[in-house]
């Protein structure tokens, strides 16, 4: 059972399984092809994710969600998350929701529809 302490995600074939246990839904070969190929593809991610889950492991949940906004805000700037985000297409604005326009002109922030941003 110590060696699972060591592990970030433990694959099995168990029903009901619990953290760090996870069973794939192709099994576990199937698993690992889709783990090694997701990390292939985004190594950034893979290694932030890693660090998120055996930092947060310790952590109350508000600390747990900034570790986790943080990670995700990081990421966000990276070829990975922009590479992923024009793989899918921009949704259309749901109905009777507002929208914000922030115009900006001779250094002033004008806003409708929201704070203004300095």
């Amino acid at each position: 059972m110590a060696a699972f302490t060591a592990a970030d995600v433990v694959l099995t074939e168990a029903d009901n399984s619990q953290a760090p246990f996870v069973r794939p839904a192709g099994g576990i070969a199937s698993g690992l092809a889709a783990i090694g190929a997701a990390l292939e593809c985004n190594p950034v991610a893979g290694t932030a994710l890693a660090l998120l889950l055996r930092a947060s492991s310790t952590l109350d949940v508000p600390a747990g969600l900034v570790a986790e906004s943080a990670t995700y805000s990081a990421l966000q700037e990276g070829v990975e998350f922009r590479r992923w985000r024009a793989s899918r297409p921009a949704r259309s604005p749901e109905p009777e929701t507002e929208r914000v326009r922030v115009e900006r002109s001779d250094g002033a922030t004008q806003s409708t529809g929201g704070c203004a941003m300095p």
